[in-house]
């Protein structure tokens, strides 16, 4: 059986990445908007919070306009 990269790391609820990232609920929402990338479990959205702060880091300047 085949394991995925995400399946050993921990995924974060919108609200979890809020908390680690210190960005609002809002921001956060925005940013998905933006192309941030996320995990959809059925209708639950996750975060890994190493995929999302590389997002943060590549789009910078997208998010500071």
């Amino acid at each position: 059986m085949a394991v995925l990269g995400t399946a050993t790391k921990r995924l974060l609820t919108r609200k979890e990445l809020c908390e680690a990232t210190g960005f609002s609920d809002w921001a956060i929402l925005n940013f998905r908007k933006m192309g941030m990338p996320a995990i959809r479990i059925d209708r639950a959205v996750r975060f890994d919070l190493e995929d999302c702060i590389d997002w943060l880091k590549q789009n910078s300047q997208e998010i500071s306009k």
